[in-house]
């Protein structure tokens, strides 16, 4: 359903640990953040765990019949304390808010 749209400048890097499967995701910028969707199909919101540690996103989901783990490094352009993830119907969306001096912002010319 989901395939990655784009890599954004804000990720110093982005990764996904070889022993587990992901292979439907996408990653989006908007204006004020940048937005990842996950299809993690059998996980419930009480069998996911999600961490930031040393400027590492964490997300881990143990299903009955499938395990989901992934991670990526985010920047200085992220937020830490504006992170949100939401669950619903299978599709993990994660926001990851941009600082308010990362933003795009209209220029006037004089």
């Amino acid at each position: 359903m989901f395939n990655v749209i784009t890599y954004n400048d804000l990720f110093d890097s982005f990764f996904f640990n070889e022993n587990k499967n992901l292979k439907n995701y996408e990653v989006l910028e908007e204006k004020d953040k940048i937005k990842i969707l996950a299809e993690v199909p059998g996980i419930n919101k009480e069998d996911l765990t999600i961490s930031l540690e040393n400027k590492t996103l964490k997300i881990k989901g143990e299903g009955k019949r499938k395990d989901y783990s992934f991670s990526f490094k985010i920047n200085e352009g992220i937020d830490d304390n504006r992170i949100e993830a939401k669950l619903e119907n299978g599709i993990l969306q994660i926001d990851l808010w941009k600082k308010e001096n990362e933003k795009a912002r209209k220029i006037d010319v004089t």
